[in-house]
């Protein structure tokens, strides 16, 4: 993934800021430190926040120009998935590919997966920016969907309890 990151830094004709928010492991913090000297000729800086509360981490979402989503579960959606795509601004996705993730953005056209355990690509991140990905989410991933599909899990359940 550092090297990913790092390809993109050094892609670039602008500098960026690589903000990590969340806990990190002393371990992750060494290679994210070791990530930031490398590119640090770019002009690009790694920021770590650690542990911030919710509302901190919304507010870094919306000042952010794009987003950074890592999952490596198979199974497992991210709920910020669902706050990243919300925004409309582009998401680097990196997953596994046929993950619950990886499906999933197949249906946010702002979202250019990544599959972790694949060969580099050859578009960056930034050619992908510059194409103008929209923010056109597909109707199965939705609120509305969702809905739907809540209020039929709920009336099946009302459903089978009423028969007993």
């Amino acid at each position: 993934m550092i090297d990913r990151l790092a390809r993109e830094a050094l892609a670039s004709n602008i500098p960026i800021d690589f903000r990590f928010v969340g806990a990190l492991t002393s371990s992750e913090v060494n290679l994210l430190n070791e990530f930031g000297s490398a590119i640090a000729q770019t002009g690009s800086r790694i920021l770590l926040l650690g542990h911030v509360p919710h509302a901190k981490a919304i507010e870094e979402v919306q000042q952010a120009d794009a987003l950074l989503l890592l999952c490596a579960s198979q199974h497992a959606l991210p709920s910020k998935l669902f706050e990243y795509a919300a925004t409309g601004k582009p998401i680097f996705a990196a997953c596994r590919e046929g993950s619950a993730t990886w499906n999933a953005c197949a249906g946010i056209k702002q979202a250019m997966r990544i599959g972790i355990d694949q060969p580099m690509q050859c578009t960056t991140f930034g050619e992908f920016v510059n194409g103008s990905p929209t923010a056109e989410i597909d109707p199965e991933l939705q609120v509305e969907a969702a809905r739907s599909q809540l209020l039929t899990l709920m009336h099946e359940a009302a459903g089978s309890h009423m028969r007993k």
